[in-house]
């Protein structure tokens, strides 16, 4: 009788054990739960673009995606990777995406323009470049995203140059830095500074050199500014880097602003007058071989 009484025992202790084991995997294996998730395909479809895509179309199979959430998922990884194999196809789902319900919403609208942009941009199509460009940069203004307009209106001011309106893009580079500059807030700072960066193509691409020298150097004050008061800059606003990578943010742009100066004294007569290119070349680790090159 003992024996099988403890015999009962263990009976119900294994089914115990066993019914807390199937209710574990029954939590483990809810919807929410899945790792088919648009966060767990944007972690890796910068270096497997195709895993990015299952999990995309995972999700969208167990309910975590909408159709149009997912389309917009398979655009991006398209645009961003894959070496632009895959780019017709991104626009053909982002401007199926512009004649739908989900773009109603202004973020959403948004970030397909943002997609449309980049598509343009990756295949040189200056025509297509402009109009989602412009499209974005309305958009924002409208939303009251001035800094963000006006970093769309920069890049417009390089499509203008490329399209070989040289003063328009020039006078439009000019006024996003006019209007971004002298206000010490970090939104508006990263702005003029990508702005001025902006700038420096189109004068390279025009061979004016000597424009470029007073370009870099406000770079330079900008982000030695920044970097020594740090404080008086913050906003909090989504681009702003950690206190702990304020260095390499400031160093990046200062050491970018040094390499154009470079280039701008190794083009222009200034080199054999000051040996200021030299000076550069020794504080950066910058090795100069022959004019309009450098090499670290």
């Amino acid at each position: 009788m003992k024996q099988l009484l403890y015999t009962l025992l263990i009976s119900l202790a294994v089914l115990t054990m066993s019914c807390t084991n199937n209710n574990k995997l029954y939590h483990e294996l809810r919807r929410s739960d899945t790792l088919y998730t648009a966060k767990a395909a944007m972690d890796v479809y910068d270096y497997n673009p195709t895993r990015a895509l299952l999990i995309i179309d995972s999700a969208e199979i167990v309910g975590n995606m909408s159709r149009d959430l997912a389309s917009y998922y398979r655009a991006k990884v398209f645009t961003m990777t894959f070496e632009g194999m895959h780019l017709d196809s991104a626009q053909k789902i982002c401007m199926s995406l512009m004649h739908s319900d989900y773009v109603k919403n202004s973020d959403n609208l948004e970030e397909v323009l943002d997609l449309l942009v980049s598509i343009s941009r990756r295949k040189q199509d200056f025509e297509q470049w402009l109009k989602w460009s412009t499209e974005k940069a309305n958009l924002c203004r409208d939303n009251g995203n001035v800094v963000e307009a006006l970093r769309t209106e920069a890049e417009i001011g390089v499509i203008l140059a490329y399209l070989g309106r040289q003063d328009e893009g020039l006078q439009k580079l000019d006024y996003v830095i006019s209007e971004l500059d002298g206000t010490r807030r970090f939104n508006e700072m990263d702005a003029c500074i990508i702005a001025l960066r902006r700038k420096v193509d189109v004068l390279q691409q025009f061979g004016l050199y000597e424009e470029i020298i007073p370009v870099s150097q406000k770079i330079i004050e900008k982000v030695d500014d920044y970097e020594q008061n740090t404080e008086d800059f913050h906003d909090g606003s989504y681009r702003e880097p950690k206190a702990a990578n304020v260095p390499d943010y400031s160093g990046f742009y200062r050491v970018k602003a040094f390499a154009y100066l470079a280039r701008a004294y190794a083009e222009t007569d200034d080199i054999k007058n000051g040996g200021i290119v030299n000076d550069f070349c020794v504080d950066f680790g910058v090795v100069e071989s022959h004019k309009g090159e450098q090499v670290s």
